[in-house]
């Protein structure tokens, strides 16, 4: 079993692309098309979900409200605890 390392293709920025270059790990040429075909496979996904859409806005939107609102109807350990240390404090004064 060979371990191959592909490298980050970053001529576009940040964008999530890998470099399609055929590794030299891999003694096999044969695979050099297939290899190609994978990598630019991968990178389409990666492009797909790096997309601009309304509904990665309404999936933030949602993520950010359910966020926000947690705290409404859940109290947090530290909000428990420090309450605790009030009702401390209250008891020693």
């Amino acid at each position: 079993m060979v371990e191959v390392v592909v490298e980050r293709n970053y001529t576009d920025g940040i964008i999530t692309r890998f470099q399609d270059a055929f590794p030299e790990q891999i003694p096999d040429k044969s695979f050099s098309s297939q290899w190609t075909t994978f990598i630019t496979q991968l990178n389409q996904m990666f492009s797909e979900a790096e997309t601009f859409s309304y509904v990665c806005v309404l999936e933030g939107l949602l993520s950010a409200l359910t966020l926000y609102s947690l705290p409404l109807f859940y109290e947090t350990k530290a909000k428990k605890v420090l309450f605790t240390c009030f009702l401390f404090f209250k008891h020693r004064n």
